[in-house]
């Protein structure tokens, strides 16, 4: 799960919360809200992958 905003105080917080509340083991935070920017770019290659493949049901992995 990608985490953007202006007040980093906050991203820690949310971060927190998508990991205890919903389970995520990936949070990366992204930094300023600028950076929405890229993760905005990621929904047309959702709907492309969505529309290729049928099936809703996958996410994006970063490896570093």
């Amino acid at each position: 799960m990608f985490v953007v905003g202006n007040d980093a105080e906050v991203r820690v917080k949310v971060s927190g919360y998508l990991k205890e509340w919903f389970g995520w083991q990936d949070v990366l935070d992204l930094g300023g809200i600028i950076n929405a920017r890229g993760m905005e770019m990621l929904l047309p290659l959702w709907i492309r992958i969505y529309g290729t493949t049928g099936p809703p049901m996958f996410a994006y992995r970063i490896v570093c």
